[in-house]
């Protein structure tokens, strides 16, 4: 429960061990506190989440681990850790999902109309479907942090380096992505002052079957701020597949954000 403008409390932890699960929309949450805005506008930070882990006992492995969010990777919201799904037969269906760093090893179905989103999430497993939204947009690194991070007004880089004088460098694999974007600058070049935007998290799903994407996948970059703000663009981050056939007439994107006013745009990522 938020108070003043103190920082919320850390997430807990769940464990479950049984032989077989089967959850009809099951709500499991282990989400940080919400912190208050002052008077000012300043607010404090937000609880981080905490951990969950479903082990299936017949098949003696984790079928679901989630680590809680850690302080050096800024997320929109750090406090998410809430899974709500049917999981019957092997099979997870999203009803709503909203994690820091996710792995399920079950068959996923995210229908239509549904979103999971996760700042770092891996899927190992027969197949894979996406009628609707698998997202890591903006859940990478902070604004003004990251391996390419932007200075100077500059865009983050991550697959392509960031816009602008003080645009951040690329970095990471072309054919085995797994790094996530990085931020773009603030209007003055440093951590404080109008905010740039975050970089994009990580989606990588590992598929002996089939991916089915008909929905859409995204690790888009967040967009600088705006007006007086002059912000870079956060980078896109990466979205890995592995699959037998990758088939569907859905979109794939790892976009970099705009730059704020005159800030620089961020790098694309990695696909």
């Amino acid at each position: 429960m938020p108070g003043g403008t103190g920082g919320g409390g850390g997430g807990g932890r769940i464990a479950l061990y049984a032989t077989t699960f089967n959850f009809t929309t099951a709500t499991i949450s282990v989400n940080g506190g919400q912190s208050n805005v002052d008077s000012q506008g300043y607010r404090a930070d937000n609880g981080y989440a905490g951990t969950m882990y479903f082990y299936d006992q017949a098949n003696s492995r984790a079928i679901l681990q989630h680590e809680g969010s850690m302080e050096a990777i800024a997320v929109a919201d750090p406090k998410g850790g809430s899974f709500q799904a049917t999981m019957t037969n092997g099979t997870t269906t999203i009803e709503s999902v909203n994690t820091s760093w996710l792995t399920l090893n079950t068959d996923v179905n995210v229908p239509s109309g549904k979103t999971f989103t996760g700042a770092s999430t891996t899927i190992n497993n027969a197949s894979t479907t996406i009628a609707g939204t698998l997202t890591a947009d903006a859940l990478g690194f902070r604004y003004a942090y990251g391996t390419g991070a932007g200075g100077s007004s500059g865009g983050g880089g991550h697959g392509g380096a960031g816009g602008k004088a003080g645009g951040g460098a690329a970095y990471g694999s072309a054919s085995l992505p797994i790094t996530i974007g990085s931020g773009g600058s603030s209007a003055n070049g440093g951590c404080c002052g109008a905010p740039g935007g975050h970089g994009s998290g990580l989606v990588k799903i590992l598929s002996t079957n089939k991916i089915t994407v008909s929905g859409t996948i995204s690790s888009n970059g967040q967009n600088g701020t705006g007006g007086n703000g002059d912000g870079g663009g956060g980078a896109g981050g990466t979205v890995f597949l592995v699959g037998g056939t990758i088939a569907g007439t859905g979109s794939i994107t790892a976009n970099g954000g705009a730059g704020g006013g005159s800030g620089g745009g961020g790098g694309g990522g990695r696909i």
